[in-house]
């Protein structure tokens, strides 16, 4: 059941993406959608009996970035955030900040490329969550097909 709550959550971040680079916003109903995923995921490992510590502290990468969107008045994207803090629950700790740190990542490599080839300055605002969605697929495919 949980790879299939996972593999669902990988296809609404693809959506969330297109939209994101389309129109730099994500819709309610997508970030409601990883939400309700990642509940019935922790919902699931407590009537299982595998609920543990590590499940509550999969929410904090995403409670950060929440955090700093707020203090930063949304140089990073709420959405990016709440979108962050449906991986934790559904993906664990472990994958969750894999994932978020490959997506740092590529965005690093991005926004050097955009600096080198003048195609914008430091001021340029990225669409985060197809970086999140690369850095998650990375993140599933080393932990569940490369067993890593």
């Amino acid at each position: 059941m949980q790879m299939i709550i996972q593999i669902l959550v990988m296809f609404i971040m693809l959506i969330a993406s297109i939209s994101d680079i389309k129109k730099m916003e994500i819709p309610v109903f997508l970030l409601g959608g990883t939400g309700v995923l990642a509940f019935l995921n922790m919902l699931l490992a407590i009537v299982f009996g595998s609920f543990a510590a590590e499940d509550v502290m999969s929410l904090m990468p995403g409670a950060l970035m929440i955090l700093i969107s707020i203090i930063s008045r949304g140089e990073l994207g709420l959405a990016d955030g709440i979108m962050m803090m449906s991986l934790g629950p559904v993906f664990g700790l472990d994958r969750a900040v894999l994932g978020l740190m490959t997506a740092l990542f590529f965005s690093c490599i991005y926004s050097i490329g955009i600096l080198v080839l003048k195609k914008g300055n430091r001021k340029t605002r990225l669409p985060f969550i197809p970086f999140l969605t690369a850095g998650t697929g990375v993140a599933f495919i080393c932990v569940n097909c490369l067993a890593i």
